[in-house]
């Protein structure tokens, strides 16, 4: 296991919608999400096995999927 903060999360799980597509309708290519529970600051604990280390701009990220993440801490008191 490791453990590290979280600096960016996606936009969620897509879900398919059920909406009929009319040309009038503005919003026609929006997609719909589940969201996330990780949010940026939060200290995740996940499965190292799962996890992609990667450098990008000479700075080191691992990359975790949702479902190898085992628990979040989220310190309110920290980002106020």
């Amino acid at each position: 296991m490791n453990s590290g903060y979280v600096v960016k999360s996606g936009p969620g799980y897509a879900i398919a919608s059920n909406e009929i597509e009319e040309a009038w309708k503005d919003d026609q290519k929006q997609g719909k999400y589940i969201p996330l529970q990780a949010q940026e600051g939060d200290l995740a604990v996940f499965f190292q096995q799962s996890s992609y280390q990667i450098e990008f701009n000479q700075e080191k990220y691992v990359i975790v999927p949702h479902t190898a993440i085992l628990l979040l801490i989220r310190d309110e008191e920290l980002f106020h």
